[in-house]
Parts: structure tokens; C-alpha cells; sequence
């Protein structure tokens, strides 16, 4: 992560986007890796997607998952309720 910030804050972004991948494919759930993610995303002009991953990072901070398949919020207290 911190090579691709590095790289990053040197207009590097291609460098800065190979070390990103290396670091979330060594943790998905990184979260420094995700955030700087988010930073690259902006600057590469991906704005919303940006924004997106920042609010996923807080979901997963507060114990809240995104349910892809219908885009609602469950609490981790929700989903181990049994039905």
C-alpha cells in the first residue's frame, strides 16, 4: 500500500494501480489498500466509484454488509437472527 501511494503522489499511476492489485490480492479486506483505491479511482476521474468504495469501507467499519443482489443494508446483528 504504501508503494502505491508512493507512486501515486508521483503521478506513477500505473505503478500505483500493479501495487494496489498486488496488495488486495494478498487481502481483499485491506482496509489502507481500499481506501487508496478510492484515491486512485478519484484521480483517474472515476469519481462515484470512488465514492463507493469509500461508503463500503465505512459499511464493513459499522458492521453492515451490502446484499449485491437487491442493494439493501443488513447489520451483522440482522443476519444472525435465525428465521
Amino acid at each position: 500500500v504504501d508503494i502505491a501511494h508512493t507512486a501515486r503522489a508521483d503521478g506513477q499511476m500505473e505503478a500505483a494501480r500493479c501495487a494496489l492489485a498486488h496488495a488486495l490480492a494478498a487481502d481483499a479486506n485491506d482496509t489502507s489498500a481500499l481506501i487508496e483505491r478510492a484515491k486512485w479511482l478519484w484521480e483517474q476521474g472515476h469519481r462515484q466509484t470512488a465514492i463507493m468504495e469509500v461508503e463500503q469501507v465505512i459499511r464493513r467499519a459499522n458492521g453492515v454488509r451490502a446484499d449485491v443482489d437487491d442493494h439493501t443494508f443488513e447489520s451483522k446483528k440482522e443476519r444472525a437472527k435465525p428465521e
